[in-house]
C-alpha cells in the first residue's frame, strides 16, 4: 500500500505518493497512465510533476475538492 500526503510548498500544495517497497517502475507506469487519461480531456486529471527513480515516489498537481458544477446531473 502506498503512503500519500498533501505537501505545502512555496508554490502551493502538491500531492505526493511513495512506497519504499514498490518496484522501481510502479510510479512511472502510473504517471504514463495518468498522462494518457489526462489527454482524453474527459475528466480532470492531475498533472504529473515528478517521478522518483531511486526512491519510488510520484508528485502530482493538487486538485481541490469541490462540488460538481451541475449537481443535479450527479444525483441520479
Amino acid at each position: 500500500i502506498n503512503r500519500a500526503a498533501r505537501v505545502q510548498t512555496f508554490n502551493g500544495p502538491i500531492f505526493v505518493k511513495w512506497n519504499f517497497d514498490a518496484p522501481r517502475d510502479t510510479f512511472s507506469k502510473e504517471a504514463q497512465a495518468l498522462q494518457k487519461l489526462r489527454a482524453t480531456q474527459t475528466v480532470r486529471v492531475p498533472q504529473v510533476l515528478q517521478i522518483g527513480d531511486e526512491v519510488p515516489f510520484l508528485t502530482l498537481e493538487w486538485i481541490e475538492e469541490r462540488a460538481p458544477a451541475d449537481s443535479a446531473r450527479w444525483s441520479r
